[in-house]
């Protein structure tokens, strides 16, 4: 935890805006995706897929049957 602290400390000393969201998983692409479908759900919104880029020519698509 105290390492995790350090590191929010140096990101809000660089004031670039960026917000830090910690997740029990690891965070690959097809985690995110996973995950981002899963919350838009559970906010009651109808998903057929998630498409997550890692860069413009490489992506991963999450959709459940």
């Amino acid at each position: 935890m105290k390492r995790e602290k350090s590191l929010l400390k140096k990101i809000a000393e660089t004031k670039l805006g960026f917000e830090i969201y910690f997740v029990p998983y690891r965070p690959t692409a097809e985690e995110m995706s996973r995950d981002i479908y899963q919350r838009l759900q559970n906010l009651g919104i109808k998903v057929t897929e998630v498409e997550l880029f890692e860069t413009p020519k490489n992506s991963c698509i999450y959709t459940e049957v």
